[in-house]
């Protein structure tokens, strides 16, 4: 037996505003775990650079999720 299960748009909206935050924050700590064990310092600044793009994406993302009431 197959079920078709359709969600609504806002269930799909906080749906995929959860999952991009959530790969965000694992983007995040990659970069910041890289840029830490990285011994030229020119990579360390690129991926400690990468981070912070990634930390201001996090922030975006949970300012949209405030506003639309995404919990």
């Amino acid at each position: 037996m197959s079920y078709k299960l359709k969600l609504s748009q806002g269930d799909l909206l906080s749906n995929a505003l959860k999952e991009a935050l959530l790969r965000e924050a694992q983007r995040r700590a990659r970069y910041l775990h890289i840029s830490k064990n990285f011994r030229d310092r020119r990579l360390k600044h690129l991926f400690g650079e990468f981070a912070g793009i990634s930390a201001e994406r996090l922030k975006q993302l949970n300012n949209l999720m405030k506003q639309l009431n995404i919990k």
